[in-house]
């Protein structure tokens, strides 16, 4: 789940807010990215997801703007999800310690983590 954000952008364009850019280049192939193909997943109070995905190499970057008079700052992740994927997923249940132990068990059960990895 991501926390404080909602749905006040729902067609993905960019802001017309100035003060937010997401721009620069793949972290996988370093294309440039084209400013106005990224898009905005929701936003609340100066604060933009968003979700832009590379022409070149089809890699995926989602990440978080906020802009404030110090500034803009961004934190963003290379995924495989696509922009649909991250308005399905966005507002979604935490996963627990408790989701990844269950997880664990049964791939554990009769070795199938070391067949998965053909350890």
């Amino acid at each position: 789940m991501v926390e404080g954000f909602d749905d006040k952008n729902p067609d993905g364009q960019n802001p017309q807010n100035g003060n937010a850019r997401f721009a620069s280049a793949c972290p996988m192939c370093g294309t440039e990215y084209a400013p106005e193909e990224a898009r905005v997943v929701s936003e609340k109070e100066g604060a933009f997801l968003i979700h832009t995905n590379c022409k070149k190499c089809r890699c995926s970057v989602v990440a978080t703007l906020v802009a404030n008079q110090m500034g803009v700052s961004s934190v963003g992740l290379i995924t495989d999800l696509t922009y649909e994927d991250v308005i399905k997923f966005k507002d979604g249940s935490d996963i627990t310690a408790d989701d990844i132990l269950r997880v664990y068990t049964v791939l554990s059960e009769d070795n199938r983590i070391e067949k998965a990895l053909k350890v």
